[in-house]
């Protein structure tokens, strides 16, 4: 098992299911640091993409020398616009 789930049964409904759709909801952050050891200027993203102009708006553009990662969420760095070198670190 990869963390607490929640189990409900069909005897929970009150009509057939016919459909669903998955979303992945989290209020947590991504948290990156333009200091070594998590220090100095911090940052918080939420899902989503942030490319040249985000990271500048933000102040972090080539800047980011530490990340947060909480559970359940995944990060891919480029050292381009979402092209080149790329690592990704996955949350606990």
């Amino acid at each position: 098992m990869d963390g607490p789930i929640r189990r409900v049964g069909f005897d929970q409904f009150d009509v057939a299911v016919a459909n669903f759709e998955i979303k992945k909801i989290t209020d947590r952050l991504v948290k990156v640091y333009d200091g070594d050891d998590f220090n100095g200027r911090r940052v918080s993203f939420g899902l989503g993409k942030y490319g040249t102009l985000e990271m500048d708006t933000a102040g972090m553009q080539d800047k980011i020398n530490s990340i947060e990662i909480p559970v359940g969420l995944e990060v891919t760095l480029w050292n381009d616009e979402f092209n080149g070198l790329s690592q990704t670190y996955k949350g606990p």
